[in-house]
């Protein structure tokens, strides 16, 4: 039960900051800001989300065969893999606009790699 409590809660603060993350990516993506155009924001989006996918299908091709083997082990991966990843998404307009791209990537990157581990353990851990 205790389990099932901190989980509830882990989730619903992960659901808080993400709220906190997409209003800061679109900051950075220049969203009320003029001279800022649609296009720059679409290529940054879409360079994101590419290396995301990337990222899921290199995961999956790669360990596969170990989700069901080891299930604790990667809810444990894809709840820090969330975490690193909003945390980045909330950094990144903070940073120089250079670094901007690559930290909302590397972003990305965690949340999809979250995304196939928490996918792939399926329900709760007992």
């Amino acid at each position: 039960l205790e389990y099932v409590c901190m989980d509830n809660l882990q989730d619903l603060t992960t659901a808080l900051r993400s709220v906190l993350a997409t209003q800061r990516v679109l900051e950075g993506v220049g969203v009320g800001r003029e001279g800022a155009t649609a296009l720059a924001a679409t290529l940054d989006f879409l360079i994101r989300d590419g290396c995301g996918m990337i990222a899921s299908l290199v995961l999956t091709s790669g360990f596969s065969s170990t989700f069901r083997r080891d299930i604790k082990r990667w809810k444990l991966f894809a709840d820090a893999a969330v975490d690193a990843g909003i945390t980045l998404e909330v950094v990144a307009p903070s940073l120089p606009s250079r670094w901007f791209l690559p930290v909302l990537c590397g972003a990305n990157v965690c949340k999809a790699l979250c995304g196939v581990a928490a996918g792939a353990v399926g329900g709760p851990v007992q």
